[in-house]
């Protein structure tokens, strides 16, 4: 039964070997067998515990204080020596563990396309097997933010002789204080990745508290898909050992380093199989999916209970076709196979729970049929230079790209459809509430671009496909009492399709019943009360997801209690993330909540995420980040007070006293208390870090315009307006890009018309054509875009104000821009103040 075991292991470990990532760690083991830079082998823990006893300690052999310490563990010894003399020890430890150089065995398991590997040693044997330019090295505290594309992140969790100032991991304390730092990046990410990543540990037993921790975060972790599968290289035979991995789950294989890296080399390595791509991790290949999806012959979809739609859902007709958007889409196609447009970017703009994400993968799987490769974006970083390696060595003629919840990412999009190879298509399917989608979508409007905006209201024909639908697949629920017209006309009357399925499983009297119920659920919820609100705190404010990497970080061995008490309030989705059940809940929630435990929690995962936190990549921890200290958005959905807002910003400064954008965000929530001169400080703080940012340049320009107009009499606020207006137009004559030179002119051009107002000043006819002149540039390339609707009633509204509505008759002609101004549009101008540009 035991060979029959191991078998399989091998078998499995070959299998993800072959078609996944795995992450390797090592432990003090696998060195042995390199060499030092004086040719000799690097020690084993065994001899560098004598090393230092003999060496440092100075304790002769023999003596009673050497054979007490000999018997100690090197941990121990190492805390006592460092109580001695803590630099001296660091000093050797550098000295003896720098230059090291591999074995032959070393070099074959370092040829292999590892996802990442993590590692306790301090010594760089890795680093000078590798090549440089295939490797990032992560020694420090915070994140290298290095392009990752065809690189392995290597990092370091115990410390590192490139980098001996940030300490070496060895003495209990050392142990203790980094199993406690998960603020660490290193530990964040081996917190965050041992709960659901494929692991093979070489050289290690496993024995370091501060490891049994995070094997802790593994079996506490809950995940809706497969956890990762753990591999231990041990030829070791330990009872406790074994007993240990065996409860986890994991597989022991009684092998040396050596003995796996002739596995890995007669497997895999000499065989050239193609593995696959380290650099397209997080992305779901759905072609390769589908055979497997054919196999599930009786399926029954949670969908209409509420759930997020999976690729089971569409491929087994579990979806309501929406004929309008099918309609839509087809005539998008046919106009880029008319044109013969090889890039482009459609993307379906809908407020939450409107059915955007099924269309999404329904429009995907009819690019399928036409022949296209289809990718969707399931991970927490966008790297799009990976996508383009990919199409360039396995030949992608055809890609369909898919990407849900994608505003954030409009700016690698863009960087995407422009450098993607000339001669093969692409196309980009996207999915955006309206709120992010607005503010960000001045990345993207350059390029070759269809928006679909989904009405919250259903037709005769949906309202007869969505009752054919629930009839054929048996969910009919309370409308089984009624005739098929009455059902038609019961489903045309509900709002959306949400409404409809919730109507016909719950009731129409349902939310009330539920809202007078919802306290006494609330308030009795033992541990899953904070994970709730957590859930509803996202939910409010647009967050597609709450990833359940954190909720296992911040609830550690209560995590499955947590998830399993609010069980019935909650759905899982394909990207290892929670969110609330139904839109309702949320608000019910956090009626419940008090303004300063909101605050409270807000921190508490600006804290977690911190680590993961970076300025040069597009990742789902930076959107969280930018929208948790966004104030309007704190204010305007939660209804929390700048003041409280910008104090608990300075609470987490430690944590992003690096980061630009934290400086930016804590700039703009003092504004808003009309605190210009802090503001400014705190914009220049954030020029500092990133001198080279669009967007700080373009904060510290409004902010002198924004000063301006707070000014009670006109000699005060001319020359900080004077300022302002100076940066600014600078900025838009420096700038080549479209969507921030437009960014720009509408910022200066909204302040000089307040400041106009504000000070009872009509400007001469050159300079409104002027400001004219500006406002084409706008309104020329995006007419119906809601910035350039804004700007142009606000413009044209203050001409009509001081009369000279004539100046208009300079481009008369021009009836589309003429349209735009006289039309009535109302827009929620916190909202349009807040655009956001990649820069």
């Amino acid at each position: 039964m035991e060979e029959n075991k191991l078998d399989n292991s091998i078998n499995l470990l070959k299998r993800i070997l072959i078609y996944e990532s795995p992450i390797l760690f090592t432990g003090a083991g696998f060195s042995l067998g390199g060499r030092r830079c004086d040719n000799e082998i690097i020690y084993s823990g065994k001899e560098l515990k004598e090393e230092i006893i003999v060496n440092l300690l100075k304790y002769e052999k023999g003596s009673s204080e050497y054979e007490e310490l000999k018997g100690a563990s090197l941990t121990d010894v190492s805390e006592m020596c460092k109580s001695f003399s803590p630099n001296r020890l660091e000093d050797y430890l550098t000295e003896v563990f720098s230059n090291c150089f591999p074995a032959p065995f070393h070099e074959i398991i370092c040829k292999y396309k590892w996802k990442k590997i993590y590692t306790t040693n301090i010594d760089d044997l890795i680093e000078n097997t590798i090549p440089p330019a295939k490797i990032i090295v992560q020694n420090l505290n915070r994140p290298k933010t290095s392009n990752f594309t065809n690189k392995i992140e290597y990092i370091k969790l115990h410390g590192c002789v490139k980098n001996p100032s940030m300490g070496y991991v060895f003495s209990g304390k050392d142990y203790v204080d980094s199993m406690l730092n998960s603020r660490d990046y290193r530990f964040n990410s081996f917190g965050q990745d041992i709960q659901y990543e494929h692991f093979i540990f070489i050289g290690t037993d496993y024995n370091e508290v501060n490891l049994d921790y995070y094997l802790k975060l593994y079996e506490n972790s809950y995940s809706q898909t497969t956890k990762g599968q753990l591999f231990f290289i041990n030829p070791n035979k330990s009872i406790i050992f074994n007993n240990k991995i065996k409860r986890i789950g994991g597989h022991v294989l009684p092998w040396t380093t050596e003995q796996f890296s002739e596995f890995l080399n007669d497997n895999i390595l000499k065989q050239n199989i193609d593995v696959k791509p380290i650099s397209i991790y997080g992305f779901y290949n759905y072609n390769d999916g589908v055979e497997k999806l054919k196999k599930y012959s009786n399926y029954r979809s949670n969908l209409y209970l509420g759930n997020f739609p999976t690729w089971l859902d569409i491929y087994h007709n579990w979806d309501f076709r929406s004929n309008t958007i099918e309609k839509d889409f087809n005539t998008y196609y046919n106009h880029l196979l008319s044109k013969n447009i090889k890039h482009s970017m459609y993307c379906i703009v809908g407020k939450s729970m409107s059915g955007k994400s099924v269309y999404l993968k329904r429009l995907g799987s009819l690019l399928y049929q036409e022949g296209f490769q289809i990718l969707e974006f399931r991970g927490k970083t966008f790297d799009y230079m990976s996508i383009i390696m990919l199409c360039k060595d396995r030949h992608i003629d055809k890609l369909c790209l898919i990407v849900d919840n994608a505003s954030y990412y409009y700016g690698a999009l863009r960087s995407l459809l422009r450098s993607f190879p000339a001669n093969q298509q692409l196309i980009i399917l996207t999915a955006s509430r309206p709120y992010f989608h607005n503010r960000k979508k001045y990345n993207i409007i350059t390029e070759d671009y269809f928006e679909y905006n989904i009405v919250n209201e259903i037709d005769e024909d949906f309202a007869t496909e969505i009752e054919k639908k629930l009839y054929d697949k048996g969910y009919l629920g309370t409308l089984k009492n009624f005739n098929t017209d009455e059902r038609i006309r019961k489903i045309k009357s509900s709002n959306d399709v949400a409404s409809v399925l919730f109507n016909i499983t719950y009731g129409k009297g349902f939310y009330a019943r539920f809202k007078s119920d919802l306290n006494s659920r609330f308030n009795n919820l033992e541990v899953g009360k904070d994970l709730l609100v957590y859930i509803s705190i996202f939910q409010a404010l647009d967050l597609s997801y709450f990833p359940l990497e954190i909720v296992t970080l911040i609830f550690n061995d209560i995590t499955k209690d947590a998830l399993n008490e609010i069980d019935d309030f909650i759905k899982y989705n394909e990207n290892n993330g929670v969110s609330i059940r139904n839109a309702f809940l949320s608000k019910l929630v956090l009626q419940q909540v008090r303004h300063n435990k909101l605050l409270e929690l807000i921190k508490e995962i600006l804290i977690h995420i911190s680590p993961q936190v970076t300025e040069n990549l597009h990742t789902y921890w930076n959107e969280i980040e930018a929208t948790l200290m966004k104030e309007k958005l704190l204010r305007k959905r939660l209804g929390l007070k700048t003041s409280s807002i910008k104090n608990m910003l300075f609470e987490i400064q430690s944590y992003y006293n690096d980061n630009y954008n934290y400086w930016i965000q804590v700039g703009i929530s003092e504004q808003m208390d009309n605190e210009f001169e802090k503001a400014l400080n705190h914009f220049q703080q954030a020029e500092a870090l990133n001198p080279n940012s669009y967007m700080v340049k373009n904060a510290i320009a409004r902010n002198f315009l924004k000063q301006a107009n707070s000014c009670k009499i006109i000699g005060s606020a001319k020359p900080y307006f004077e300022e302002g207006e100076r940066r600014m137009l600078e900025l838009i004559k420096e700038r080549e890009e479209f969507q921030v030179k437009a960014y720009s002119t509408h910022c200066y051009l909204y302040e000089k018309i307040n400041y106009f107002e504000n000070f009872n000043i009509v400007p001469n006819d050159d300079d409104l054509k002027k400001m004219y002149d500006l406002l084409e540039t706008i309104i020329e390339k995006t007419p119906e875009d809601g910035m350039s609707k804004h700007i142009s009633n606000k413009f044209f509204n203050f001409l009509k104000k001081i009369n000279k509505t004539y100046i208009l008759n300079i481009k008369f002609y021009d009836l589309s821009v003429l349209k735009l101004m006289f039309e009535k549009y109302d827009i929620d101008t916190d909202i349009f103040e807040d655009f956001e540009i990649d820069g």
